[in-house]
């Protein structure tokens, strides 16, 4: 499902729920730890890297920013920091680093990722944050 099909009556659970997040990470996970490393002296590589990266907090952008417009977030939320936070957990590199430290297998990394999701869009002002 892409982020921008979302129907209007969205929930966050079916967002987190029906994302492509297992099946990418299944087939390109391993492939993620090799880029990451040819980035260092790839300059070609090291671009598409930096491309992932900024669409994917683009893509974290839209989201939190449709939730917002929908009322499934407080009003008075930071969503800045929200999708910033978001864009950082979400990241490949944290998928890398969360496997290599833990040796969670994708279905522990999905997991944690929807409560640590669910946990940012609980966040209100004062709760979290530089």
């Amino acid at each position: 499902m892409s982020v921008q099909s979302v129907p209007s009556h969205r929930t966050w659970s079916s967002l987190t729920e029906s994302g492509p997040a297992p099946a990418h990470l299944e087939r390109t996970g391993a492939l993620f730890a090799v880029a990451q490393q040819a980035a260092a002296v790839e300059p070609l590589i090291a671009g598409f890297w930096q491309q992932g990266r900024e669409q994917s907090r683009q893509a974290q952008a839209v989201v939190w920013t449709r939730m917002a417009e929908d009322g499934l977030l407080d009003p008075a939320v930071d969503l800045a920091w929200l999708i910033d936070t978001a864009s950082i957990v979400g990241a490949a590199e944290t998928y890398l680093l969360i496997t290599r430290m833990t040796g969670w297998d994708l279905d522990a990394y999905q997991d944690w990722l929807v409560t640590m999701l669910t946990r940012l869009s609980a966040t209100t002002p004062g709760t979290a944050g530089p």
